[in-house]
């Protein structure tokens, strides 16, 4: 509720510029409540064909509804100048603007609305609708790319394909002089002009050329390469080592992550809340990163903020909820259990929008605030849980994202003896991470088959930037 010590600030034009802001400002601070639908449909009916806003204030502020809430903390209305007159007095908003009266303040406040989802085993997540084009051009932003560019082009050289001189082993100290001679990726072909397209490692042919270096930029051919046991085949077409990158999200030392598709707006870590606004099409999704390998449970927990009656399905694999949406704020508790990597939860509005000057007159369906996602051991909340959208960050690679140590182990698994990461920020700083080479032996509970040759320095200065990895795998190493 707004202190103002009267109403005469709803007919700001200044503070509510469309009928519908002011319609739902008065049902919020007279009612106590958000209009439905008719209700709104009603009202934004009457204003447009020519109805005062002060003979609509008047009308609602002396409706029976109204009255009875005045009656409630032992006011009567007799006409509008007495409301009016009333409304003067100290506190009266603050009364009014409770549902119950100053002696039942001790009444326990709601709950939240707790739901605990299935483990999610056999889920198969939606993917946002966007081309392999631009989800490689989203998880490689222009900094990256130059940098990248820089790093190969002065190690590696464009080549054709099937070469017979060399093995293409390389020195400890030295990465293959050998050429890059065949790619995946538009980025990868544009970077090595004279390299060939290199669709048939990934295709049911069984004989396939064989490549010195082979370089993948398309975040869907990697995930393949590295999740559908591609890799010894793969591993078999190529002679000296396979480069590919793998985007790294701000934050991502964390258990997990928090990412708004694009279908949100607003969010400002200066103002009073935490909060997105849902702008875009009727379905909004949130992307919860598992950062680790093992499945995690999760608290997620957030304010549905609604400015009209209306519902909401939030969905997350196979499980789905109705929310209805009868109160300007409604509090809700998810129990999940997060795979590793890409876990969407999706919100369905079933409604009208209704426009907001916080999102410069963009249709809103509804808010999220104050999100808190909570693990055993580990808390996201305020503004770093709303820091991370795909408006900045980019989108349609979310669901290739797999972590540093699995990626070692699947590369190891398959056949690549030495493998190294090479992280490009967006300040165009380049810095070495670690060197591992493949361990034959398992020693006790130890649940790897690679140990670090190299280890990199401290990078975690770069922990909150935007950031690419480069995986130099090769088949072969020296053993010194």
């Amino acid at each position: 509720m707004s202190e103002t010590k009267d109403f005469n600030y709803l007919l700001n034009t200044d503070i509510y510029s469309s009928d519908s802001d002011f319609v739902v400002a008065c049902y919020k601070d007279l009612l106590g409540r958000v209009p439905g639908l008719n209700e709104l449909f009603h009202a934004d009916n009457l204003l447009s064909e020519g109805m005062a806003r002060k003979l609509y204030l008047s009308s609602v502020a002396l409706s029976p509804e109204c009255q009875e809430r005045c009656e409630s903390i032992g006011l009567q209305i007799a006409n509008i100048e007495e409301f009016r007159d009333l409304h003067k007095a100290p506190g009266f908003i603050e009364r009014l603007g409770r549902k119950i009266s100053p002696e039942e303040d001790s009444k326990p406040v709601s709950k939240p609305l707790e739901f605990r989802f299935e483990y999610p085993c056999d889920a198969e997540y939606p993917v946002p609708e966007i081309s392999p084009f631009d989800a490689e051009f989203s998880a490689l932003n222009n900094c990256q790319m130059d940098a990248l560019r820089q790093y190969l082009e002065g190690k590696y050289k464009c080549g054709g394909a099937g070469d017979d001189n060399g093995s293409g082993n390389a020195s400890d100290d030295e990465d293959s002089a050998a050429p890059v001679n065949a790619h995946i990726g538009d980025f990868a072909g544009e970077m090595m002009p004279g390299s060939k397209a290199m669709y048939d490692i990934l295709s049911d042919v069984d004989e396939v050329d064989t490549y010195d270096n082979v370089l993948i930029t398309s975040p869907s051919d990697i995930h393949f390469t590295l999740y559908e046991e591609e890799l010894s085949r793969t591993a078999k077409s190529i002679r000296d080592s396979l480069l590919f990158t793998m985007p790294v999200l701000p934050g991502s030392d964390a258990p997990v992550s928090v990412v708004f598709d694009k279908h949100w707006r607003g969010f400002d870590p200066t103002g009073i809340y935490c909060e997105r606004y849902s702008t875009g099409g009727e379905t909004a999704a949130i992307y919860l990163m598992n950062n680790t390998d093992d499945t995690v449970r999760a608290r997620v927990s957030f304010k549905i903020i609604s400015y009209i009656d209306a519902e909401l399905v939030i969905a997350q694999a196979q499980n789905n909820v109705d929310v209805i949406l009868d109160k300007p704020s409604v509090e809700v508790c998810l129990d999940l259990i997060l795979l590793p990597g890409y876990n969407p939860v999706t919100f369905s509005y079933i409604g009208v929008p209704y426009r907001s000057e916080v999102t410069g007159g963009e249709a809103v369906r509804f808010a999220i605030r104050d999100l808190e996602v909570t693990t055993n051991s580990w808390t996201l909340s305020g503004a770093d849980a709303y820091k991370l959208d795909a408006m900045t960050h980019g989108d349609g690679y979310y669901s290739h994202l797999m972590s540093d140590r699995s990626i070692r182990f699947k590369l190891h698994e398959h056949g690549f003896f030495e493998v190294k990461a090479v992280r490009f920020y967006d300040d165009y700083s380049v810095v070495e991470e670690d060197t591992t080479r493949y361990l034959e032996f398992r020693y006790g509970d130890l649940d790897t088959n690679y140990q670090v040759h190299k280890a990199a320095p401290d990078t975690s200065k770069g922990a909150s930037r935007a950031s690419v990895r480069l995986y130099i795998a090769k088949r072969t190493g020296t053993i010194e």
